[in-house]
């Protein structure tokens, strides 16, 4: 397959990072640009973030659009406030998004649909059916030339058809600055009849110094039909480049979401356009909210990204002003920046090297600032053999510490970050014929990787752990990583800085870093620390901390490395798509809180913690690891350090979920660009799909490929291989070992027939604990810790089941060795465990369980269930804790996201600032004076109390003083002789007092400020 597309020509006068005023008002504020610039939300959104853009590929100032049809224009030079902030640009906003409701009141939950145009195209479509009204608002961008300027211009459509029998007045209540009118229809609708009012607006003009045009000049601008015809056709055609996806409408387990093959199609489409939208001139910005600059940290990932889709246009000049941003002093305008940024810029480099085999511009750029700095920036050579050896560490060999995540330490995703950059730095030197280059590279990477394999082993040696840390050399519980609903636990596997991008750029891997069991077993851990009590679901990796992040799927990537979770992305991405939207195809960075059932907005979307929606640099990690997991082409070495050299490999099927390995279903990536010719836009194309049919009772898979691939290895390695065996195949060979089969040369078909074996479930149960609550376990004391192994197949396989208990426990137990489990059968395991006396806080019990089926069926599965290891409740002895007998709380206000039975769960807090998923009470926002309470049915004899305070330091803190009551049967008495009431933080507060016997106990705490208490221990009087 061959195709041509209209591109611009290469030239090498490249435009350099745009120059952008503080804002296009001509103000010294507010800030226009840069991270978290002020910017106003939905005029009426009643406090529902619902957002996203519109724009046009290189637009300078991309519009926010929000769920009510309203847009706010930032190259607009006005000013508008909303509750009393002002803002540069202009609000465009539409009364009719109200109509039929009070004044104040929010439309109905879920009354609201908000859609784009064909599920992909930026013309976002709001509507909704109320007091007799069908309303329908659509907004897209549109660049036309305007008395001779390039100009970007929004247009608008209103319809309201009248569904009653009478009369109905409707006025559609346009509003904003140099907002024109192209047709407009009377407010009153008879009935059965249909109003329509079309408008447009010019918002950009592709620069920061040419003036937009005058309402006047707008007169003669396109139609709306004409403008929404040429916007479709714009979008379509650059899509045209673009891979297509077809994949199966079957639901995936854990996600939701209904027709998951034409969801995840359209929002692959929408984040393609979405990135050339947050295109700023020649230079690729991460966002138009918030984000609005070139972040070094994002920028290089993102190319990548494009060049994986065939995207090749502006490419030279993307390259080199995200190399800018590479410079360590650059200015990233209120955001941090980040050492990693620069690790990852050969890799794009690389990548886009392979692509086009352009070695004419990489050459030329590969060391041009050998004798003086560059505009560009740090140069591959310079990044190299300057920042990389300041940072590696002359004592361990590893990198230093950095602050790469927003907080320090020796963090593991910088080194694996850098053996992809170098890996990719060596296959561009052996490309461009510099093989001592190539081999210094080589040297370098297998002294990293050693480095970081000698201390991932002291590490793991040391707390007894077996999966990849966040740190090289401390445990997860020494960093931020020991929050369960941070999603930075899962670090070491995000997207762009993992095993997987190191395999796929040609590193060769070996030691605990290579080891797939080490990435798999970190999802393992993470999981089971984020089901036990925080309230987050899987496949969500948690927030910052949180609900979840738009990096989602791009945590999940690693999976694609090891064996155990090779479907996790698509599941993943699917997940995101069902539960999470901050806009249509669109994520907030963070979300810190589950969706709000009661948005407007028809389905589930997740409030935005911080960040941009749309994401770039997220966007770009769904787009290349679902692209991945379907099929991808590697990287090999072929060669020796003294001597490097590369091939590479296409793999297909690596992360398509055994759901869609079902009779009737196809899967398939078609348009990939093997080759592009940057001279004349000229590109090669091929294509993968494979489908499934039952023949004679069993499953037949048939791969085909077409098109001119860009190699003859190619390995087809279905996660369905490993669970189900394979029985035969045809144009290919079996590794029962690797689970691949790999086709024959020059063979375009291959035939496999699957076995009928599958992979074990496992359910975990420590001590006597329910399903669905938190296990809690004395320091020094023992549980035990019951596996069940269920076979779902229709074929027996043998087990072997083992526990990896942290360093300091003692593990007894049953045989766990050979077990044989027939079809539908089960067996169960236990073991014994004991924690030291040291141990504290939420520890992993992981449990794993290798099979061997027939037909080369086999692999591991596992799970890791989290137990609470805390020390002794402060209760003196000779007493009993009163909270834990049977007392019920009660509180005078609760935060909705928080709990009043924390108060008496029995749980000793691990620090006042609390994240690790236990309960906590809150009042979050109430102020003044607040109280919690414990009722008993028969009264009680107490004479002390002890209060563990919750303080995160940001909105939730201790009181400024409190004291206790008891209740006399008619009315609260203060205890007396108190002793003295303290407020530390991280500690119990204990206050003694004279003997009391009552049925209710209450604590007043006073403060001008939230507050909240994390635990309460009652003290009963010794021999009462």
């Amino acid at each position: 397959m061959a195709s041509a597309a209209a591109v611009k020509a290469p030239s090498t006068d490249y435009q350099p990072m745009p120059s952008l005023p503080t804002n296009v008002c001509g103000d010294s504020s507010p800030k226009q640009v840069g991270t978290n610039a002020p910017l106003p939300s939905d005029p009426h959104g009643f406090g529902y973030a619902n957002e996203s853009i519109l724009g046009w590929q290189g637009n300078y100032y991309a519009p926010l659009t929000y769920l009510s049809g309203s847009y706010f224009a930032r190259g607009v030079p006005t000013h508008y406030t909303a509750g009393g902030t002002t803002y540069c640009g202009a609000m465009y906003s539409f009364g009719v998004y109200t109509y039929g409701l009070a004044s104040g009141q929010a439309p109905a939950a879920g009354s609201v649909q908000w859609n784009e145009a064909d599920g992909y195209l930026p013309a976002m479509t709001t509507s909704f059916s109320r007091a007799g009204a069908d309303v329908t608002i659509t907004n897209f961008a549109d660049a036309q030339k305007v008395d001779g300027a390039l100009t970007e211009l929004v247009y608008t459509r209103i319809t309201i058809k009248n569904t009653t029998t009478g009369d109905l007045a409707v006025p559609p209540g346009a509003s904003g600055a140099n907002l024109v009118t192209l047709t407009s229809s009377p407010d009153d609708i008879p009935a059965g009849g249909t109003a329509t009012d079309e408008y447009v607006s010019a918002v950009d003009t592709f620069s920061s110094t040419t003036p937009l045009p005058a309402a006047a000049d707008l007169t003669n601008v396109s139609s709306y039909n004409s403008a929404y015809k040429h916007m479709a056709s714009n979008w379509n055609s650059m899509l045209d480049t673009a891979p297509s996806l077809s994949l199966p409408n079957t639901e995936l387990p854990s996600t939701g979401l209904a027709k998951p093959g034409d969801a995840i199609s359209n929002a692959y489409k929408a984040a393609y356009i979405y990135t050339r939208m947050v295109q700023t001139g020649e230079a690729q910005f991460s966002g138009a909210n918030n984000y609005d600059w070139v972040l070094n940290h994002d920028a290089p990932s993102i190319l990548d990204n494009r060049f994986a889709v065939g995207d090749f246009t502006d490419a030279q000049n993307l390259l080199l002003t995200a190399r800018i941003s590479e410079q360590p002093n650059f200015d990233e305008n209120g955001a941090n920046w980040y050492w990693d940024g620069l690790w990852k810029t050969p890799t794009a480099w690389a990548d886009y090297l392979q692509g086009t085999g352009d070695t004419a511009f990489v050459s030329k750029y590969f060391h041009d600032d050998a004798s003086g700095s560059s505009q560009w920036g740090p140069s591959l050579y310079t990044i190299m053999h300057t920042y990389l050896q300041q940072q590696l560490n002359s004592s361990t060999g590893y990198l230093k510490t950095s602050f790469d995540n927003d907080s320090t330490g020796t963090w593991l995703f910088d080194d694996e970050a850098a053996l992809a950059g170098i890996a990719s730095y060596e296959y561009i030197a052996t490309t461009l014929g510099n093989t001592a280059e190539a081999s210094w590279a080589a040297q370098q990477y297998n002294s990293l990787l050693a480095a970081t394999n000698a201390g991932l082993a002291a590490n793991e040696k040391a707390s007894g752990q077996q999966f990849l840390p966040c740190e090289v050399n401390q445990p997860v519980s020494a960093d931020r990583c020991a929050t369960a609903n941070d999603a930075n636990w899962a670090g070491s596997n995000l997207w762009s800085q993992n095993v997987w991008d190191v395999f796929l750029a040609g590193g060769a891997l070996n030691g605990t870093l290579g080891d797939p069991d080490q990435s798999d077993n970190l999802y393992t851990v993470g999981y089971g620390r984020l089901a036990a009590g925080t309230g987050v679901p899987f496949p969500s990796f948690g927030a910052y901390s949180g609900y979840s992040v738009a990096l989602n799927t791009g945590y999940a990537s690693a999976g694609l490395y090891g064996t155990q979770y090779r479907d996790l992305p698509l599941t993943s991405y699917a997940w995101q798509i069902q539960n999470t939207t901050g806009g249509p195809n669109a994520w907030w960075e963070a979300n810190g809180s589950a969706p709000n059932p009661n948005n407007p907005w028809a389905g589930s979307h997740a409030a935005p913690q911080f960040g941009a929606v749309p994401y770039a640099w997220p966007l770009a990690s769904q787009t290349q690891t679902v692209q991945q997991s379907i099929a991808v082409l590697g990287r090999t070495q072929t060669g020796t350090t003294a001597s490097p050299s590369f091939g590479s490999t296409l793999y297909v099927g690596r992360g398509i979920p055994d759901t869609w390995i079902a009779d009737g279903q196809t899967i398939s990536l078609g348009n990939l660009t093997n080759s592009y010719n940057v001279a004349n836009g000229h590109r090669t194309t091929y294509g993968v799909s494979i489908a499934t049919k039952t023949v004679r009772g069993a499953r037949q898979v048939t791969m085909d490929l077409t098109g001119k691939l860009p190699t003859d290895s190619v390995q087809l390695q279905l996660p369905s291989f490993a669970t189900a065996g394979v029985t035969s195949v045809v144009n290919g060979t079996w590794d029962a070992t690797s689970h691949t089969v790999t086709v024959r040369p020059h063979k375009t078909e291959v035939v496999v027939t699957l076995g009928n074996s599958s992979a074990p479930t496992l359910a975990a149960q420590v001590g006597n604990t329910p399903a669905g609550s938190q296990p809690v376990l004395k320091a020094g004391d023992s549980t035990p810790v019951s596996l069940t192994i269920t076979n779902p197949g229709s074929a027996s396989i043998k087990a072997d089941a083992a526990i990896a208990a942290p360093s300091g426990w003692t593990v007894s137990g049953g045989s766990s060795s050979a077990i044989s489990i027939a079809a539908g059968g089960s067996t169960a395991v236990t073991w014994n465990v004991t924690a030291p006396s040291s141990a504290s806080g939420k520890v992993s019990l992981p449990l794993s369980v290798t099979y061997t089926g027939a037909a080369g069926a086999g692999g591991t599965v596992s799970i890791a269930p989290a137990v609470v290891v805390q020390r002794p409740l402060p209760v003196p002895a000779g007493s009993t804790d009163l909270a834990l007998q049977g007392a019920t709380p009660s509180a005078s206000y609760t935060s909705p996201w928080e709990s009043v039975k924390a108060i008496n769960d029995g749980v000793y807090p691990p620090q006042s600032n609390d994240t690790s998923g236990n309960l906590r009470w809150g009042t979050w926002p109430n102020v003044g004076p607040q109280w919690i309470e414990l009722d008993w049915a028969q009264a009680v004899t107490t004479n002390g109390s002890a209060l563990y305070f919750f303080d995160d330091g940001g909105g939730v803190f201790t009181p400024s003083s409190w004291n206790v009551q008891y209740w006399t049967g008619s009315a609260w008495a203060d205890v007396t002789n108190a002793t003295a009431y303290g407020t530390a933080t991280d500690t119990f507060n204990q206050v003694g007092y004279d003997s009391v016997t009552t049925t209710k106990l209450r604590v007043n705490l006073v403060s001008t400020q939230p507050v909240g208490v994390l635990e309460w221990v009652v003290d009963s009087t010794p021999g009462q």
